[in-house]
């Protein structure tokens, strides 16, 4: 693979603070994370399972699109073919602290878990975020706060966004 392109759909780790002495550390492609508390790092299982989106041609196809638009220019097929493409997609695209529990961030919702893994609710994105894509906002988990049923989002301009969520 050459150096210089980025890994398509690659397994990213986010690391969070889940409270004072406890961190949690995520990995986006697979469905256990790894708690930090008191010098020991346990793995902990998620109760609930994640089906990852297949990549598909145009997916791939975007992703050259990407790249040579950045690079200003065309790829050859032996470099097109170098690259070695995941079968399946990021199962979700950042973490974030939701009060006492911890919230995925799909493409469309929230899955709300406790700090151990367990499965409590899903809430979906408002109607105006949806409309848009995260990263449309260049929305990273560090750009997301949640707060009394309120979502605050810092946007591309650095202005901070407020949505209502219903729940």
């Amino acid at each position: 693979m050459f150096p210089w392109f980025p890994n398509p759909f690659y397994n990213r780790h986010i690391v969070i603070r889940l409270n004072k002495n406890k961190v949690g550390v995520f990995f986006t492609r697979k469905i256990f994370f790894y708690v930090y508390d008191s010098n020991k790092l346990k793995k902990e299982k998620f109760d609930f399972t994640l089906k990852g989106e297949k990549v598909t041609n145009s997916d791939k196809k975007a992703f050259f699109k990407q790249c040579e638009l950045v690079s200003h220019g065309k790829f050859s097929h032996k470099t097109k073919n170098s690259i070695v493409f995941p079968k399946t997609k990021e199962l979700f695209e950042g973490v974030i602290k939701w009060d006492n529990s911890i919230a995925l961030l799909l493409k469309d919702r929230f899955l709300i878990f406790s700090q151990n893994g367990k499965y409590l609710t899903s809430i979906n994105y408002p109607k105006i975020l949806r409309a848009r894509t995260f990263s449309d906002y260049n929305a990273r988990p560090e750009n997301i706060f949640v707060k009394d049923k309120y979502l605050y989002v810092l946007n591309e301009d650095n202005c901070i966004e407020i949505f209502n969520l219903k729940f």
